[in-house]
């Protein structure tokens, strides 16, 4: 109810088969505006589109394919979970 998965905002030529980053940001801003915020869960891919969602990014890089430490799960969980009791 209060999460959406989905791979991560792309732009250029990666739009025509990724998420477009517009497209994404045009859906949260209308659907949740100012109530939604994006993990970058990839370590292998750094993007920059802090500035395109207006602060609302954070990180949490894991290896593709490999399982994340137990330190960045639990720092993850914390997360998410105050930013739900917040919003």
């Amino acid at each position: 109810k209060n999460v959406i998965a989905m791979g991560f905002p792309a732009q250029g030529k990666e739009g025509f088969y990724r998420n477009p980053a517009e497209e994404v940001r045009r859906f949260f801003s209308l659907r949740h505006p100012n109530k939604f915020v994006i993990y970058n869960l990839c370590a292998e891919r750094e993007y920059n589109l802090d500035s395109f969602f207006k602060g609302s990014t954070r990180s949490f890089p894991c290896q593709d394919h490999l399982p994340p430490p137990l330190k960045m799960i639990q720092d993850f969980c914390h997360d998410c979970e105050d930013w739900l009791a917040q919003n």
